[in-house]
């Protein structure tokens, strides 16, 4: 008997382990966002019939019947689950989307509005009920709530997005172009909002604005020819600034400037003539190349020392898996990197010694002149080591080991730019570079050619091109970074 009686206890816990483990495993399928919601609903009707939390798992099974399209029946599950002990807030967010499907957009306001009473501070619910205003025709009062949305998170796309879309119905283009402005720099590399962002401003008279967004969406994409006729008339012609000599100086130390940047193929638009360019382009083809990557990238300088202009350069966003790069050394003035690894990152550094010429007597920089040298290509033995030092010639009783020569030349001239952060009078530096470093008795050329635009009243460059291979890339200045 008291077997009998081991074995059924025994069956029981057996019972309750299964069942426990069984609704364990229907709440996990019923969260998958990865499995289809139709066979989600089973998962969560299951889940439902034993969970503890009656209000969560109602919420979950709405979910699932929201994302089959089966909105009437979210509504009713929604609508159960409010008489649960729940997160009142979120199941009327819920509910309000289900609602919207229905077509039923005065229940979706009333959900949102007592869903922020909740939740003061929801910024998707300020969001969701600014848009539902958009849709009922209330802009004034979208306007007003997207307004206080956006205070709530700067950084939230959709309230921006959602305000310009209020104000360009009713017709306020500079509240549009304002609006489209902060949802570019949330996601700088769509086309199409710097393109609204542009048109609004254009429309509105904000001639400034409407530039920054038109360079930025012509870098993105150099095939729109109205884009770029558009930026030569603001432009205008200008003979090329008399600029007095510069003299180095560092900048600022508290200067920090965000830089637009992209990674493309060599450019070869000056060798295509404008009547051809305009053919292909009407039919659809690329007459010019488009970036292979862009970033965001911000360039601190301060602290400096007396050969680095650019001690820090960080990417705040990019839109590949690898920013934009440039050449990965900062020496002689931040301007020209005569220092390169051509066995790869981690690997000795090549570096020049001058033997004719000095790379310094560039400054100061005036318009006309024309510099070259070249010297010896070397790597310091004491800052090496492993097989690759070895493979570069480096032995215990070598301070450096020569490795090759290299050449250079610079011509300086004047230019008037524009870039996102405004008009500049210039400098312009025009680089050359040849190398030729010999490993292991194999000569390998390294040769790359750089231009640099310097502003004077910032004592560093607002636009650059390094071009190395069949790549370039492109760095143009945005703005002086703020603290607010």
């Amino acid at each position: 008997m008291v077997k009998m009686v081991q074995r059924f206890f025994a069956l029981v816990g057996l019972f309750v382990t299964v069942a426990t483990s069984g609704l364990a495993d229907d709440a996990a399928l019923c969260a998958d966002s990865d499995l289809a919601a139709a066979d989600r609903i089973p998962a969560c009707e299951r889940a439902l019939s034993g969970a503890a939390d009656q209000a969560a798992a109602l919420t979950a099974l709405g979910r699932a019947q929201l994302d089959a399209d089966l909105s009437d029946l979210a509504v009713a599950t929604f609508t159960q689950a409010l008489g649960q002990d729940g997160d009142r807030a979120y199941i009327l967010g819920r509910r309000s989307v289900a609602y919207v499907k229905l077509g039923q957009l005065e229940e979706a306001k009333a959900d949102l509005e007592d869903a922020i009473a909740l939740s003061p501070e929801w910024v998707w619910g300020t969001y969701r009920l600014g848009w539902v205003l958009n849709q009922l025709g209330n802009h004034a009062e979208a306007i007003e709530t997207l307004e206080r949305g956006t205070q709530l998170d700067r950084d939230y796309f959709w309230s921006w997005w959602e305000l310009a879309t209020a104000n360009d119905r009713i017709n306020n283009r500079q509240g549009a172009a304002l609006a489209y402005h902060e949802a570019a720099r949330i996601r700088p590399f769509r086309l199409d909002i710097h393109n609204l962002a542009h048109s609004r401003a254009d429309i509105a008279g904000m001639a400034e604005l409407a530039a920054y967004h038109a360079r930025i969406s012509y870098v993105l994409n150099p095939n729109q020819l109205g884009l770029r006729d558009w930026l030569l008339n603001y432009l205008g012609e200008r003979a090329s600034p008399d600029l007095p000599p510069l003299a180095y100086r560092s900048p600022d130390p508290d200067q920090v400037i965000r830089y637009f940047s992209v990674l493309a193929p060599v450019d070869q638009r000056d060798d295509v003539t404008k009547s051809i360019e305009d053919i292909i382009v009407f039919f659809g083809g690329q007459v010019y190349p488009l970036p292979e990557s862009a970033a965001v990238q911000r360039i601190s300088f301060g602290p400096t020392d007396d050969n680095r202009l650019l001690p820090e350069l960080t990417t705040e966003v990019s839109q590949a898996n690898r920013p934009a790069r440039t050449d990965p050394m900062y020496l002689y003035r931040g301007l020209f990197s005569f220092e390169f690894q051509p066995l790869g990152p981690g690997t000795p550094v090549i570096v020049p010694q001058f033997e004719d010429g000095n790379i310094q007597s560039v400054w100061p920089l005036a318009a006309g002149g024309t510099f070259s040298g070249g010297g010896n290509l070397v790597i310091v033995c004491a800052e090496s080591s492993g097989l690759p030092a070895v493979l570069m010639g480096c032995r215990p009783d070598l301070e450096v080991s020569q490795i090759g020569t290299f050449n250079y030349e610079i011509t300086v001239s004047t230019e008037t730019i524009h870039v996102p952060m405004g008009i500049f009078d210039t400098f312009r530096l025009d680089l050359i570079y040849e190398a030729a470093p010999t490993i292991m008795g194999k000569t390998r050329p390294f040769s790359y050619s750089a231009s640099y635009w310097v502003a004077p009243e910032l004592d560093t460059w607002v636009q650059r091109i390094v071009t190395v291979d069949d790549r370039y890339v492109f760095h143009q200045a945005l703005e002086f970074v703020t603290d607010d």
